[in-house]
């Protein structure tokens, strides 16, 4: 098991303050315990001066929380398994303990501490009972801290794991981006080709004009994980007009995009182009007369819903599922980024095949903290 280490420094300074905190609680309890008793007995209550009388019996046991937060903190090994546990306990047990007796004797000794014989006649008078008690505060203490620091490192390896998911997520979903972005230039060129071998340069032209405003629009979009649903829908408008110089009169499209609030909606950037050029590719280009491509954007219950629908050959096999890199890869994509939130359905009916993206409405303002823009 790997072992994980915590930052120092506020650490121990917190652990500190806490571990006072903590026994000066229980000798304030323990001072108000023993007053209230005496008082039953008809003594003055004097609970301020039993406080003031207690603190200091319990001042090594503050030291000692401290001590062994700092212990287990700087050096992982002492608490890494069971056998390393036991012999530092029983090194508390040898050493600490009657160190700690040795204390409580001299804070009762007091200026008699230094009389002849005084400490051995009060180590003789003391009860071992108490000594058990005494065992058994340094035992719980012991297994507190033990506790405290086993917690701290199990919140420590939940982190590191949630950032290390988080680092495979963003490697993946880079990757997964970047394989989208070479396929769409591929197939964008080829639209501006097809152009130049047909000798209509004057759309050639035109069409290399709007295939700058989308290659611009792919680049920015490549420096951040996010960009606006309006920049994307920008994007889109970008792209159908270079296929419609393509395509020319064969080609319909019919656009619907409902009022929203598209600024603030975030959006992975060429996630709904994938099924732009699959409806093209797959269906109009498959075919030898006109066309159509309906697209609709909207939004429903906090869920953005994209949908689009293209005209195919009745005669020519398309899969439910179209095959295709934009598809496989958007499929991933959604997987990644929204899991079960998200769906993308493809349906193909006869002479139409009919493609549904729903992802939920988030803003962009949201996904963008903590990314240098």
């Amino acid at each position: 098991m790997r072992t994980v280490r915590l930052s120092p420094g506020p650490l121990h300074l917190r652990a500190l303050l806490i571990s006072v905190l903590i026994w000066s609680a229980l000798a304030i309890a323990m001072a108000i315990a023993r007053g209230l008793d005496a008082e039953a007995h008809g003594a003055a209550l004097a609970i301020a001066g039993r406080v003031a009388s207690a603190l200091p019996y319990f001042v090594p046991l503050m030291l000692f929380n401290w001590g062994l937060h700092v212990a287990f903190l700087r050096w992982p090994r002492l608490s890494a398994n069971a056998g390393s546990i036991a012999a530092l306990y029983a090194g508390v047990a040898l050493l600490f303990f009657p160190a700690y007796v040795a204390f409580e004797i001299a804070l009762e000794a007091g200026p008699r501490l230094f009389e002849r014989g005084a400490f051995a006649e009060l180590f003789a008078r003391q009860s071992r009972v108490g000594w058990w008690v005494d065992l058994i505060i340094v035992t719980g203490a012991y297994a507190a801290q033990l506790g405290v620091v086993s917690w701290l490192r199990a919140r420590e390896r939940e982190r590191a794991l949630h950032r290390e998911r988080s680092d495979n997520l963003q490697l993946r979903l880079s990757l997964l981006q970047r394989q989208l972005e070479p396929h769409f230039l591929f197939n964008s060129l080829n639209s501006v080709s097809a152009l130049v071998r047909s000798g209509e340069r004057g759309e050639a032209l035109t069409a290399l004009t709007e295939l700058s405003d989308v290659i611009r629009h792919a680049l920015r979009a490549s420096r951040s994980p996010w960009v606006s649903m309006a920049d994307e829908i920008r994007f889109i408008d970008c792209y159908l007009r270079l296929q419609q110089l393509r395509h020319g009169d064969r080609m319909q499209i019919v656009v619907e995009i409902s009022e929203s609030d598209w600024e603030e909606c975030a959006c992975a950037p060429l996630l709904v182009q994938p099924l732009i050029e699959n409806a093209f590719k797959h269906g109009l280009e498959q075919t030898s007369g006109a066309g159509k491509v309906q697209l609709r954007l909207g939004e429903c219950a906090g869920q953005i819903q994209f949908w689009i629908e293209n005209s195919i050959d009745p005669d020519a096999p398309y899969a439910t599922d179209a095959v295709g890199v934009g598809l496989a890869v958007t499929r991933d994509r959604l997987a990644a980024l929204y899991g079960a939130r998200a769906t993308l359905h493809t349906e193909c009916v006869p002479g139409r095949f009919v493609a549904t993206l729903a992802f939920p409405f988030e803003a962009i303002d949201d996904k963008l903290v903590g990314i240098d823009r």
